[in-house]
This record gives C-alpha cells, structure tokens and sequence, in this order.
C-alpha cells in the first residue's frame, strides 16, 4: 500500500487526536492510529475506548486498506519533516511502513500487523469454552 499526504497537514491531524492517546493504555492497541485509506481518503482514527476521534484528509493513493501506526513514534517522526509531500509505503509481508520525503526517510515496524498476523495463523486453533 502507498498513498501520498502533505506532512503538516497530516501532523495538525494527528496533533487533534493524540489528546486521547494515553501512554498507560491496558490495550495495546490503542497505542496507534487507525489510518483507513479509501477512494483517496485517509481517515485517522484515535481511540480510547470511551471516545473515539476521526479526522479526514485527501491523499493521493491508488490503494485502499488500514494500518495501525504507532502514535506516538509517528508524531515524533512527523515533527522532523518540513512542509512538503510525505510518501508512506506499507509492505504488509514485512511489516514495515516507510515516510520519505526530499529531507528524510524513516522506516517503522508495525508490530500490531505482526501479533494480528500470528493470531489469525492460530485462529483455527482457538477455542472458547
């Protein structure tokens, strides 16, 4: 997946949601932003179980699909790039989501891909009782 965003609009976003994004969450998944990209849409999404936030921006993309992306890896890593176009690639076999821009690159590991993964491998395993 690879979609194309302004990086301060994309960090004036994520600065609004990241008021709910609490560094002693019991889940970790509420550590990370939902990004859910359709028909040249990124919705972000932040949650802390009792509210949930979503902000919209246009990208460009020729890919739909969801990530969750570290918050606040992300907002670190946004804050270092000037204004300019940010291309994000997703590669959903490695788990890795790279943020390049013409001053930088940066690679993260999207580690709730992996635990996701490993649990729908054991899916069929799984019994409730």
């Amino acid at each position: 997946m690879k979609f194309i965003v302004n990086s301060t609009l994309l960090l004036k976003e994520i600065q609004k949601l990241s008021s709910l994004v609490s560094s002693t969450n019991t889940l970790p998944i509420l550590d990370n932003f939902l990004f859910e990209i359709s028909s040249n849409k990124l919705s972000i999404i932040a949650s802390d179980l009792e509210t949930t936030m979503i902000s919209s921006i246009q990208i460009e993309s020729q890919d739909d699909g969801k990530i969750a992306i570290p918050s606040r890896m992300l907002l670190d890593t946004l804050k270092s790039f000037s204004n300019n176009l940010l291309t994000f690639i997703v590669d959903m076999n490695k788990f890795t989501i790279e943020m390049s821009s013409e001053t930088g690159n940066y690679k993260l590991l999207d580690k709730m891909g992996m635990i996701f993964q490993k649990l729908l491998r054991y899916q069929h395993q799984i019994k409730l009782i």
